[in-house]
């Protein structure tokens, strides 16, 4: 069985192809050259995925004059051709639809069966408000699929009044290997909470659209620092300097008087970024969407503990009845009032060994690559025949 995986935003496709690849599926990964730009920064130039083929889906998409546009069109339809090679393919954010002639194929054509993977605006904002061509195509590339996986469950809320009644949450895998428990770097303060969010800072202030639902709404955090500081709490909160609200968030720890309680970090490594969560006492994510960020999944990967809003109803719907593996928190009161309770070392403790337990059980690798491979063989039909016509 042969699987392209289509799509790498923020990271999922690596992950999901090195998981299969440890469990002898022959899979190869598939991205634009923006997502191979990251990819290869995060991995340190290192894509060694047990023997994976890397593709780039819009190779010299840069090309400005006729001779160049015309070798980007013949080189973008033989990576679309040579998708005929696979038995299935599995597409995360409707990437797909990168240019037109896979889309005819594959979604309109169904030469191959696929799996549509949705990981965030484009299911909750492109398919579910663009009244334009790009809504229409991510509606179209939804309603051919073999199946709709929903990767944040924030979107079960929604889905049956999209006319996707049939789609259902699937988990984000997680490495829980890269992303372990780790010894805390350098000498700590006892009384002090070393706080860390790395989500963007997006308070959909400066990108005001009104069809963004997406916003990470961690303005909140700032506004309740001086909550918890002022009843005599203390707290060292680190940003990374990144998002659309970076120069509002600046702003906004001046006027709040919180310049000595916060530190804007620029963009990490991921080896940084990796240290920054291990040093954490709390990790800190989005509070207006109502589910997981991939950070937070990563950082409860690591044992932190970890504050962020996640609606009631669709974590019961995605995950049962189980008691949150964090602290649900959503205005500023609420994440001061989890600030007080994680002061305790003990409910620290607690909540980590939880946090550490649920991604086992829920996202590692060994709980979601064999229900992976179980949807292909459903839904996987050999390749080789075809392609042995037109080779």
């Amino acid at each position: 069985m042969k699987i392209a995986v289509l799509g790498n935003i923020a990271g999922v496709a690596h992950e999901v192809v090195a998981g299969l690849r440890e469990e002898g599926i022959e899979a190869d990964l598939f991205m634009t050259e923006q997502e191979f730009a990251v990819a290869r920064e995060d991995l340190s130039g290192q894509f060694d995925f047990l023997g994976a083929k890397v593709r780039i889906l819009d190779p010299g998409q840069s090309g400005t004059c006729l001779g160049a546009r015309l070798i980007s069109f013949v080189r973008k339809c033989f990576v679309a051709l040579g998708l005929l090679r696979y038995d299935l393919i599995h597409s995360h954010t409707g990437s797909l639809c990168w240019s037109i002639l896979p889309y005819l194929l594959y979604v309109r054509g169904r030469l191959r069966p696929y799996l549509a993977f949705a990981t965030g605006s484009d299911f909750r904002e492109m398919a579910r408000s663009d009244t334009g061509r790009n809504g229409d195509l991510m509606r179209a590339f939804f309603r051919q699929a073999d199946e709709v996986l929903l990767l944040n469950n924030d979107m079960l809320m929604f889905k049956d009044g999209m006319g996707f009644s049939r789609a259902h949450l699937f988990p984000f895998v997680i490495n829980e290997e890269k992303f372990a428990p780790r010894a805390v770097s350098g000498a700590r303060h006892p009384q002090q909470l070393n706080l860390f969010m790395m989500s963007n800072l997006d308070f959909g202030i400066t990108d005001n659209d009104p069809r963004r639902n997406s916003i990470k709404a961690n303005d909140n955090v700032f506004r309740a620092l001086p909550l918890f500081v002022s009843g005599g709490g203390r707290a060292h909160l680190i940003v990374i300097d990144r998002g659309s609200d970076r120069e509002v968030a600046k702003r906004l720890v001046s006027e709040l008087a919180l310049t000595e309680h916060v530190t804007f970090k620029a963009p990490l490594s991921e080896e940084e970024r990796l240290r920054h969560l291990a040093d954490a006492d709390v990790v800190l994510d989005q509070f207006h969407l109502g589910a997981f960020g991939l950070g937070a999944l990563e950082a409860m990967s690591m044992g932190r503990p970890l504050i962020t809003f996640v609606h009631p109803d669709a974590f019961a719907m995605s995950y049962g009845t189980r008691p949150d593996p964090f602290v649900n928190a959503k205005g500023p009161e609420q994440i001061c009032d989890a600030l007080w309770r994680l002061r305790d070392p003990a409910v620290r403790e607690e909540l980590s060994a939880a946090a550490r337990t649920f991604i086992l059980e829920c996202h590692s690798r060994a709980a979601v690559i064999p229900r992976l491979v179980g949807l292909y063989r459903r839904h996987a039909r050999s390749g080789a025949g075809y392609w042995a016509t037109v080779a």
